[in-house]
């Protein structure tokens, strides 16, 4: 219960310190609480409105939550984000529970620390946009689905069904099709197809999972017919993969970057947990993690639309590799020296932050990064030293975590009104 209240709390304060202190964002942010408030406006809890126009991109739990939250607290930015900070939280437990049922207590509080402090779970968990919420969902749908798997209590498999079919309600069909094609591959290379299928019955459950996911498709379909058809199925879904949606592609590696600096300040971790995954991967708990990692990537890669967050899926798994390493290794000299070299980058990079001739009209910007950066980086260092001179890697991991704490509170509190200036408000 101690490791759960720790998660909590340390949760709550990087999904919601100054959660309403920015305004929002220009595009999605600002889209999806509009499109909430219409719904309020309109009476129309079905079909989704912009400005009295229909509007068919997304499926629309998340408007739902929004709105209903909205009609009850009033709208605010605070209340425009809030579901995505408590399924930021859902999602930290989650993977504590998680590593717990693959390895053990100490796999499950490290991984769920190492998730909510991940630079960029933690951002995405602070902004109204979709993909914490969806991520969490398949999150849980595959947690009960192992809760099931390697328990005697095989009723939690309607558990995964219920939560594939609420992921599709929340952004679409990825939401059932990434969990059911990694645990099929898994359940076949590991021989457990069969003894699986006669356990939780995929027939009627699939059905289940595919009603409560996609009746509203249908619903919507017979009241606007072709034009919802072209617009959601097929230009917003299946184009996303095999075109390229409002202008939003890259190359191959896109998201090899987007990892490496996303999982900060965990990156120097990453490349010894996944080598400790492989070394263990006769182990079906590592060959589970390995392959959503590895199918994940490429499933996201190979689309010709990219955007940051739909890698996202991959974080609670990279943070349960980490979390087992350091659960079943007491020397990490190699991470720690990784560590050491990034956040001395980091620091170096206060001086083109501060080269006003290198960002002219943006040097006030350059300036109000400085405090965060150096936070990351002195915090890893520190977190270097105190491992090297004390052998104990979980004090030098918690100095990381301090110093996480510490670089959201400067980023919320002074980087934040800064950065205020320098983007258009919401009109």
């Amino acid at each position: 219960m101690k490791n759960i209240i720790i998660l909590i709390l340390v949760s709550l304060f990087l999904f919601t310190f100054g959660l309403g202190f920015f305004s929002l964002w220009q595009t999605d942010e600002v889209i999806y609480t509009q499109l909430a408030k219409e719904i309020i406006q309109t009476g129309d809890w079905l079909t989704l409105h912009l400005n009295g126009s229909p509007w068919f991109i997304h499926p629309p739990l998340f408007m739902w939550l929004t709105a209903a939250t909205g009609a009850i607290f009033g709208f605010s930015n605070f209340i425009a984000r809030i579901w995505c900070a408590i399924f930021g939280i859902i999602g930290v437990i989650t993977t504590y529970y998680f590593g717990k049922l693959l390895f053990n207590e100490k796999t499950g509080f490290f991984s769920g620390l190492i998730l909510a402090t991940t630079f960029q779970y933690m951002l995405q968990a602070r902004f109204a946009i979709f993909d914490i919420p969806l991520i969490v969902l398949m999150l849980l749908a595959v947690y009960f689905f192992f809760v099931a798997y390697k328990g005697t209590q095989k009723n939690y498999y309607w558990l995964f069904y219920v939560f594939i079919g609420l992921a599709m309600l929340m952004k679409g069909p990825i939401g059932i099709l990434l969990p059911v094609l990694v645990l099929l591959i898994f359940l076949f290379v590991s021989g457990d197809l069969p003894r699986v299928c006669g356990e939780c019955h995929p027939i009627v459950w699939a059905f289940i999972a595919i009603v409560l996911g996609g009746w509203w498709y249908l619903a919507e379909y017979l009241i606007h017919g072709q034009v919802f058809f072209d617009r959601v199925i097929g230009y917003y879904t299946l184009n996303r993969f095999t075109g390229i949606v409002e202008t939003h592609t890259g190359p191959f590696y896109y998201y090899i970057p987007i990892i490496l600096l996303g999982l900060l300040p965990w990156t120097a971790f990453v490349f010894e947990g996944l080598i400790n995954l492989w070394q263990n991967r006769k182990a079906k708990e590592c060959f589970f993690i390995l392959l959503w990692l590895g199918i994940g990537f490429v499933f996201f890669s190979a689309a010709n639309t990219k955007l940051p967050g739909y890698i996202m899926s991959l974080y609670p798994y990279l943070a349960l590799s980490i979390g087992y390493l350091i659960a079943s290794k007491k020397k990490l000299d190699n991470s720690f020296i990784v560590l050491a070299f990034i956040s001395l980058l980091l620091i170096l990079l206060v001086f083109p932050l501060t080269n006003a001739a290198l960002l002219k009209d943006n040097a006030g910007l350059g300036l109000a990064l400085i405090p965060m950066v150096l936070v990351m980086g002195i915090g890893g260092i520190a977190a270097t030293l105190v491992y090297f001179v004390t052998k104990k890697t979980p004090s030098a991991l918690y100095l990381l975590v301090i110093s996480m704490l510490l670089f959201l509170f400067i980023m919320a509190a002074y980087t934040s009104p800064i950065v205020e200036t320098f983007k258009p408000g919401w009109g």
